[in-house]
């Protein structure tokens, strides 16, 4: 438990889908915060979850025909994990942050971690950098995405002579409205900062406001998990009070712990 963090009783809107709208809100709650839900976007199984389970078929016994299987969401990786059987040898895992490789290791599998927490264009790096110590003749990497992803990731790979063999591991579907007691927060003013973790999720926050909700967004701070979310909020017009360090849910709440302090000076 991070005992430095002390929010002060401050109200934190979350955004981010459901496992881990709530295990935000409870880390939001153990730093001394009020965390209050508003998952933007719904994990829903693909509409054709064939390609899938036929190409993670091939992954059960060496040899496989990917020198990796590429994992940039913890969503991502409970679709594999549901669809691969515990005695599987597969290839080893590149995953994008700890909280994914966590679940991989559970099941005794080879992950692969950056050092730090990152996106899809840092994973990409890093797994060219690992492909220049490790050779080996094959240079196809299956990457499991949600049904609309970010295309840094394969692109860069694309690009370096890798085949990116992409399936549909989940589908993110937006909400359509907020909860009522969210608006009612929002627009009495009783939110002190909003936690944004994709460009998807904030996008479909957005559209899920009413015609006035706009203007609610002008008191709260906004926190972003990275700049690329950070940039689809500048681009719609709004300030970005905080970015994380590192794609982690503690290093937001540690950059708005900051941000408050300083203002305090």
């Amino acid at each position: 438990m991070p005992t430095a963090l002390h929010l002060q009783g401050r109200t934190l809107l979350i955004t981010r889908p459901e496992p881990e709208a709530e295990q935000t809100a409870r880390l939001v709650q153990e730093c001394q915060g009020r965390a209050l839900l508003a998952p933007a976007l719904t994990i829903q199984p693909p509409a054709d979850l064939r390609p899938l389970q036929q190409a993670l078929q091939r992954c059960l016994t060496p040899p496989h025909p990917y020198r990796a299987i590429v994992l940039t969401s913890i969503n991502a990786a409970r679709a594999v994990i549901q669809h691969l059987p515990d005695h599987a040898q597969p290839p080893p895992f590149f995953a994008v942050g700890k909280q994914t490789a966590t679940l991989l290791q559970e099941k005794g599998w080879p992950i692969l971690l950056p050092p730090q927490a990152s996106g899809g264009e840092a994973l990409a790096h890093y797994i060219m950098h690992w492909a220049e110590t490790h050779p080996d003749p094959c240079r196809t990497l299956l990457f499991p995405q949600a049904a609309i992803g970010r295309e840094e990731l394969p692109t860069l790979l694309s690009q370096a002579g890798w085949l990116v063999e992409r399936v549909q591991a989940y589908r993110a579907e937006p909400i359509t409205t907020l909860p009522l007691p969210v608006q009612q927060a929002l627009a009495q003013e009783q939110v002190d900062a909003i936690l944004f973790f994709s460009s998807r999720s904030f996008q479909a926050f957005v559209n899920a406001l009413p015609a006035e909700g706009k203007a609610w967004l002008q008191r709260p701070l906004l926190a972003v998990i990275s700049p690329v979310t950070g940039q689809s909020l500048l681009e719609a017009g709004l300030s970005v009070a905080v970015t994380a360090r590192e794609a982690t849910t503690l290093s937001m709440l540690e950059g708005l712990q900051n941000y408050w302090q300083q203002q305090k000076k």
